[in-house]
């Protein structure tokens, strides 16, 4: 300890600028040189410890004491600058991560007239087929009850029609007939509709289960559990299964196996509708928004403002979604811009009117779907997820108005008020076929004219599957029809 204050009491001479400084210094006050390793000398002249610091100690205390005479409002606004352009010059410079792939690709949708293999036909949920169905011409060739209301929508194969029930059953159907070839019961309720791969039935459950079934004899190939609950129905692309849970998360299975791959936090806890899956993104419906994420590394690339999402489809490179309020139509290959963060404050500035109403990134198109009535309303009507095929984007109320929409442009194209409308529209080679009240009704898709129709029984709620094998209708009581 001695030796320590005896080596503090001599003085330094800078190697730089020859200046005198304390024996204890590490840096030169005038020319920020190091001096940590400069021997004491003994030789130098004493230094007083009040003198006056060297030009760049001075500068830093006057730049500082600047710093603090400013006014508070710019110190807050210098601050935010600096936090908003931190935080994009983080999110671009970050390295992505990549979610892993599975170990086989070879599962993905089936496509083709033969089947109907998602709730909404096919990897797009077009709701459009190859698959021909002359309504003039139809005939019913079978019909059964199930004796057991339906829950979600059927799909189909090349041999059998698939539903699920409320009792918790998969039930499987042989298309030439109707009758029954297997049931699958799982503990809880089944999430939604069901999903058949080739060979594969996959349902999910509100428990947070993912089944795989064997589509010839309904049994368990793989099973997984998750960590939330499941409101709607899988999705599969690429050997991967999409599972878009109730509790802010994307799940990616892998679909030979079960296997967890990853997930993608969505930030919220709506999730009734199944992921759209695209080449590059994967579509969910929030709450209050529509998210595109990165199929490659699980980032957001682009989110737009849409509640209560009751349909998502992809046609044309657009994303079509449909709510009972709106339809909009998004540009999937678009990026959120760079002043994305602030979003919420240029809202709240547009709302009081002091600034412009920010822009919708990727928005090509919105048009409102609530409707114009000429008479009071004596109930809301109940709008279906939409039909695309031919550049149109067609949707539908219950209460017989339909509307068509030119896919790219948003142009209305046509509007026809017909019967109670009772499901989501088909759109097939030989036009845009209605499943009403009392039957199927076929229009052109040209102009909405009504070509033909099939009478049947009347329904309240039909789901309508369209394959080469023949037309099949679901209605929510059980009772299913099969049309050739």
């Amino acid at each position: 300890m001695g030796y320590m204050r005896d080596a503090a009491a001599l003085n330094k001479r800078c190697p730089a600028c020859g200046r005198v400084l304390r024996g204890d210094s590490l840096r030169c006050g005038y020319c920020l040189t190091e001096v940590r390793d400069v021997p004491a000398d003994a030789a130098a002249p004493a230094v007083a410890a009040g003198v006056e610091p060297g030009p760049a100690r001075r500068l830093a205390t006057s730049g500082w004491r600047r710093v603090r005479a400013a006014p508070r409002w710019l110190l807050l606004l210098t601050a935010a600058v600096l936090v908003v352009g931190g935080w994009y010059a983080y999110q671009s410079l970050k390295p992505e991560r990549t979610l892993a792939l599975p170990a086989s690709t070879a599962r993905t949708l089936p496509r083709g007239p033969e089947v109907w293999a998602a709730p909404a036909g096919d990897a797009g949920n077009t709701r459009s087929t190859a698959a021909r169905l002359d309504v003039s011409g139809a005939t019913v060739a079978w019909q059964t009850d199930l004796g057991v209301t339906v829950s979600g929508e059927p799909v189909a194969d090349a041999e059998h029609l698939y539903v699920a029930t409320v009792d918790n059953r998969v039930l499987a159907l042989r298309l030439s007939d109707g009758s029954p070839v297997w049931s699958f019961e799982a503990p809880v309720p089944i999430g939604d509709s069901p999903l058949v791969d080739a060979g594969r039935v996959i349902v999910t459950t509100r428990r947070g289960d993912v089944v795989s079934l064997d589509a010839a004899t309904g049994a368990v190939v793989w099973e997984s559990r998750l960590a939330t609950n499941f409101y709607n129905a899988a999705s599969l692309s690429d050997g991967v299964v999409y599972a878009f849970g109730a509790r802010r998360e994307v799940f990616g299975l892998a679909a030979e196996d079960g296997a967890s791959l990853w997930t993608i936090g969505t930030g919220s806890d709506w999730a009734t509708e199944p992921a759209l899956i695209l080449p590059r993104s994967v579509v969910v419906a929030t709450s209050d928004r529509v998210k595109l994420y990165d199929r490659v590394h699980g980032s957001l690339t682009l989110e737009y403002p849409h509640g209560r999402v009751i349909g998502l489809a992809h046609a044309d490179d657009h994303v079509i979604s449909v709510s009972a309020n709106f339809i909009a139509a998004v540009d999937p290959s678009a990026k959120l811009p760079w002043w994305w963060g602030a979003r919420g404050v240029w809202f709240d500035l547009w709302v009081w009117g002091l600034a412009p109403e920010p822009p919708r990134a990727g928005l090509r198109w919105l048009h409102d779907l609530r409707p114009t009535a000429r008479g009071p309303q004596t109930s809301i009507p109940e709008v279906f997820p939409p039909a695309l095929g031919g550049g149109l984007a067609v949707v539908a109320t219950d209460q017989g108005v339909a509307r068509a929409f030119d896919v790219r442009s948003g142009e209305e194209r046509w509007r026809i008020e017909t019967d109670a409308v009772t499901g989501p529209p088909v759109i097939t080679p030989d036009g845009l076929v209605l499943p009403v009240r009392d039957g199927l009704a076929l229009h052109a898709l040209e102009d909405g004219t009504e070509r033909a129709r099939l009478a049947l029984s009347a329904s309240s709620r039909r789901s309508l599957v369209v394959t080469s094998n023949g037309a099949f209708l679901v209605d929510r009581q059980g009772r299913i029809t099969g049309v050739r």
